[in-house]
């Protein structure tokens, strides 16, 4: 009788389950907002999206992987939609292998986003769409970003020949278009071939290349005009020129290759962008296309370097000289210059040490110094400034008795360094007057009696402060957010009880959200720099 009980029971999960399967009641795979043509990505088929190899996509990193061609016919298809429809903000399209996008007959555009989009990778793109009574754009962005990031890009559409009353030319076809108000191009360093560039009323940027075709084409309201005013029907951007011609007439070939057919010539001193190279040969920028030339008759461009040197402005010592590139940034140095007597270091005449600023030619930065004394109180440290908001409190935890910390070394309190477990609460152990915890019982291998933060863990895990990652190990190396941070403080004030299910965010919340009216959001769940931890416990001090 219990063996047949028993067979009954079986029976019966297995037809309830399988009524679940029938039903669909089964879990189901991670989707993202991203789809192929008419299939949307899972974690089911993001490794090989259509199953032809072309598309993957890396989840982790928000990552579109194109490796080859795909070519969508739909003649004998109603499909009309976008061959690639993005609604993930902030996708990267990742051209890992020369790739062709391409749509005949298809009404949609080849890449349709509704989300911050980066078009990025060593290997050229190609997106053509083809219709011939649709205009079909190569991409049409939704109110948001297109970056074309150091690579080969073509997107082309097609125009409308509006066949009533009998057939006509074309309109202008859309290359790149946007639509809503916040649509926006930003090109980096990269070869741009396209249609109609419209309707980006976000704006376009170009940095680090420039319009070399037409001519004398502008930007205007978020699109690209020829010298007549009209909308330019082919568009090219390309990077700054890399090399000068030095011959006075040097061939220009269509493939690598004395044997191969010549397409024209470039002369002397011509400045010409140099895209890749094979063997003896570079591939430039020519006309509307590419050719090819000799690389020994090719010399590179210098680049414009200059020269930055600081002034001790009463101080005394020197600072070497210092050298930056046309187009980059320099980033200020710590002053090492010695102050006038009764005077510390304030900041460079151009910003705070760390801080980059643009340089224009050869240039003379000057120290700035000021008073010693401030607010009773000498500031040793080079990297804090009066007018740094946790100024007070640095000096404050410098100062206290016992001494909160006393910095990274003599003159340098390292206020954007991420503070780590046993540092924050050391820190709050000193804040507290340094208690001696009940007993010297320690359960934790890495926690050393020769350690600075010996007795300070033992106190916390004894008040119920903070705990170890595990029975064993406190990982006092390891980093913590400001929420961490945050809760510390909160159990040190209210013994007992916990304040990770909210509790303490919200008794450290000004209405605006920043724990104790400080500039940083109250939930934050990133590493706590330094000078946010001693503005807690100074605040906490009053």
């Amino acid at each position: 009788m219990k063996k047949r009980a028993l067979i009954s029971i079986l029976f019966t999960l297995s037809v309830t389950l399988g009524i679940l399967l029938a039903m669909g009641l089964t879990a189901s795979a991670a989707e993202y907002d991203l789809w192929i043509r008419d299939t949307q990505v899972t974690d089911e088929n993001k490794n090989d999206i259509r199953g032809d190899g072309v598309f993957r996509f890396i989840s982790e990193e928000n990552k579109l992987v194109i490796s080859g061609d795909y070519r969508f016919d739909a003649t004998n298809d109603s499909y009309n939609d976008s061959i690639i429809v993005n609604q993930i903000d902030g996708l990267i399209i990742d051209v890992a292998k020369e790739s062709t996008i391409a749509a005949i007959w298809n009404g949609g555009s080849v890449l349709l986003s509704s989300g911050d989009v980066t078009i990025q990778g060593e290997e050229d793109l190609f997106l053509s769409n083809h219709h011939a009574f649709v205009e079909t754009a190569g991409i049409f962005l939704i109110n948001h970003l297109l970056t074309v990031d150091h690579m080969c890009l073509t997107a082309l559409g097609s125009g409308n020949y509006q066949p009533m009353g009998g057939m006509k030319e074309p309109d202008p076809a859309p290359g790149i278009r946007g639509y809503r108000d916040n649509a926006s191009l930003r090109i980096v360093s990269s070869y741009v071939k396209t249609d109609i560039v419209s309707g980006l009323s976000g704006g376009i940027s170009l940095e680090g290349c420039s319009i070399v075709y037409p001519e004398d084409a502008y930007i205007q309201d978020g699109s690209i005009y020829d010298s007549s005013g009209k909308l330019a029907e082919t568009v090219i951007i390309a990077p700054d020129p890399t090399h000068t011609v030095i011959p006075n007439a040097l061939n220009v070939r269509k493939e690598p290759g004395t044997d191969s057919e010549r397409i024209g010539g470039v002369t002397a001193g011509k400045e010409v962008v140099v895209l890749e190279t094979q063997g003896e040969w570079s591939k430039i920028v020519y006309g509307t296309g590419f050719g090819w030339v000799q690389s020994k008759y090719l010399d590179p461009l210098e680049e414009a370097t200059y020269t930055v040197t600081f002034d001790a402005n009463g101080g005394s010592g020197s600072m070497p000289t210092m050298t930056v590139k046309e187009g980059e940034k320099l980033t200020l140095p710590e002053c090492t210059f010695t102050p006038p007597e009764g005077k510390v270091f304030d900041r460079w005449i151009a910003g705070k040490p760390g801080g980059q600023v643009d340089v224009g030619g050869d240039s003379i930065i000057r120290a700035l110094w000021k008073d010693s004394e401030s607010f009773g109180l000498t500031n040793p440290f080079v990297d804090i400034y009066e007018t740094d908001t946790y100024y007070d409190a640095v000096l404050w935890a410098y100062y206290a008795d016992p001494q909160i910390t006393n910095g990274m070394d003599e003159t340098h309190f390292g206020p954007g360094l991420t503070v780590t477990r046993g540092q924050a609460v050391t820190f709050l152990w000193r804040s507290q007057g340094c208690p001696e915890p009940s007993s010297l019982y320690n359960p934790f291998v890495d926690v050393p009696s020769t350690e600075y933060y010996y007795k300070p863990i033992l106190w916390a895990v004894e008040k119920g402060i903070t705990k170890g990652v595990d029975e064993t190990h406190f990982n006092p190396m390891d980093t913590l957010s400001t929420l961490h941070i945050i809760t510390f403080l909160f159990r040190t004030q209210y013994p007992g009880k916990d304040g990770w299910n909210g509790e303490a965010a919200a008794w450290a919340a000004d209405k605006n959200g920043k724990p104790f009216g400080i500039d940083i959001a109250v939930n934050n769940e990133t590493d706590c720099p330094r000078c946010h931890v001693v503005q807690f416990l100074y605040w906490l001090s009053k």
